[in-house]
């Protein structure tokens, strides 16, 4: 297997002593579970202080955790944000530049370190053990606006979230009645998504209507929805992400929506089983200001690999190994559904707060 410092030790033979020091964090440090997507102050390596050829072997590292889809809507990301910028008329809060790497421990083949990309409306961040990337969670994608108008004088048309957006109404559009009454769960929709940003997701049981209860259009449809954000990850860390929904069981995934059931006003909807939660947001800006985000209840940071490979190191009995299971699966395989059905768990419900428009 590669190397999974490599690109960051391509990266790193470029940079200047200075700009080496920038990103470098302890592997401890409390920052790296201190996540944002608003226009905050960050620290990092800046995009903005960078050459072209730096730029690719960026690219190159994103495209490690990202995978080629995700990597090309990050980007489409940091276009809109040029678009804020111009017509904001430069305010520095909006430059386009302002996107951060963070690098947490000593990049190798063994042991654990991780890394960060993050700027206004992105944030990614990925945990390496072994070698093994186990986790890419938490992923934000949002974008103001969602949608650039066609008359626009920077890039004009520009929609990065339309799959997301247009296949959400599509699965809606397919309910009937009684259906819907299942689904929607309110006719105003959240502010934001409830996970905000923070350290640990935690949601109530799953609400709207389950995998179980929808026909088998309803259940492709829902199925390409996945598949858009699953394009995001890395391909192994989508077939990781898969087994544990399958795993879980799949005709436990639901379905939910809130807000408008029309395009152009505020609207949410949320995927969620037993082991994750996709969150869609569109409500700012007349709804063309989309924040999405896709969370793990238990591997978010590498919580849970980090758990069992510190148990490994000290020989407790645990549960074979999330670095194994990752180490053996395939590569880039779409979401499927799995023909064995598994035990209801007990889900709990956690408060949610504001600390982060």
């Amino acid at each position: 297997m590669a190397s999974r410092s490599g690109a960051w030790e391509a990266l790193v033979s470029r940079l200047s002593p200075e700009q080496i020091q920038s990103p470098e964090f302890s592997f401890d440090d409390p920052i790296r579970h201190e996540w944002f997507y608003t226009p905050v102050d960050r620290v990092g390596l800046r995009i903005g202080d960078l050459d072209a050829d730096q730029m690719t072997d960026l690219r190159t590292l994103l495209g490690d955790g990202l995978g080629a889809n995700g990597t090309e809507q990050a980007f489409k990301i940091v276009q809109l944000e040029e678009l804020l910028f111009s017509t904001s008329g430069g305010r520095e809060m909006r430059n386009p530049g302002n996107y951060y790497l963070m690098v947490f421990g000593k990049p190798t083949t063994e042991g654990s370190w991780a890394w960060r990309f993050e700027g206004h409306h992105f944030s990614a961040s990925f945990t390496i053990v072994d070698n093994h990337l186990v986790s890419g969670t938490p992923a934000f994608f949002g974008g103001n606006p969602a949608r650039v108008p066609e008359d626009s004088e920077v890039h004009a048309g520009l929609s990065p979230f339309s799959r997301e957006q247009d296949l959400g109404f599509e699965l809606l559009n397919s309910f009937d009645e009684g259906q819907r009454a299942h689904v929607i769960l309110a006719g105003e929709a959240p502010q934001d998504i409830l996970t905000e940003n923070f350290q640990r997701a935690e949601m109530g049981a799953p609400e709207g209507i389950s995998v179980a209860d929808i026909n088998e259009g309803q259940h492709a449809i829902l199925m390409e929805l996945m598949d858009v954000y699953g394009d995001r990850m890395n391909p192994a860390l989508l077939d990781y992400q898969m087994a544990k929904i399958r795993q879980a069981g799949v005709e436990r995934v639901h379905f939910a929506w809130a807000g408008s059931t029309e395009p152009g006003e505020g609207h949410y909807y949320r995927i969620q089983g037993p082991t994750f939660v996709i969150e869609y947001d569109n409500t700012q800006n007349n709804a063309n200001h989309i924040h999405s985000v896709w969370r793990d209840f238990e591997d978010d940071f590498g919580y849970e690999p980090l758990r069992q490979h510190l148990a490994v190191d000290h020989h407790l009995d645990m549960s074979p190994s999330r670095t194994e299971m990752i180490a053996t699966l395939g590569s880039g395989s779409k979401i499927k559904d799995d023909e064995h059905a598994h035990q209801r768990a007990h889900e709990q419900g956690a408060p949610h707060s504001h600390s982060n428009r």
